[in-house]
């Protein structure tokens, strides 16, 4: 019972190794240059679970939920608080 994981800095590469092959799971940063992970879930046709990660503070909670689903927010401080 082992993991396999796919790593890239790049979201059309991860578009890419999204749509050919089987994920459980896909940890997807918004904030990556040429094409953000804005674009990378625009993409997407498939149901898949994300979790996505940003600094990033939204200001538009309501909708960002409407479109993605759950979102939890944790501020960074609080974060390094409690390593």
């Amino acid at each position: 019972m082992g993991h396999k994981f796919s790593f890239t800095n790049s979201g059309k590469e991860a578009v890419d190794l999204i749509k050919n092959n089987s994920y459980d799971l896909v940890l997807l940063n918004l904030a990556m240059p040429n094409f953000s992970g804005y674009n990378v879930i625009g993409e997407l046709e498939k149901k898949i679970i994300l979790i996505i990660l940003t600094l990033f503070c939204f200001l538009n909670i309501p909708l960002m939920m409407q479109r993605f689903g759950d979102l939890f927010k944790k501020e960074l401080e609080e974060l390094l608080k409690n390593q």
